[in-house]
């Protein structure tokens, strides 16, 4: 396997699980912000789906 399939895999994987986390969670605890944290469920999230969409357009402009 190469680099670049290790790495597409490994974005496909991250994603599953973050929509997985995300359908078990109650919409209404979404935006509750839990204790000892300074953001709520939905911003992290937000942060791991922008993170993971610049790590794709890396891996892609790499493929080119």
């Amino acid at each position: 396997m190469s680099k670049i399939d290790f790495l597409k895999e490994q974005i496909i994987e991250a994603r599953t699980f973050v929509n997985r986390l995300m359908s078990e969670l109650p919409e209404d605890l979404w935006y509750v912000i839990p204790e000892g944290t300074d953001s709520n469920f939905i911003w992290q999230v937000g942060h791991l789906l922008v993170s993971q969409n610049f790590h794709t357009l890396k891996i892609g402009r790499a493929s080119c």
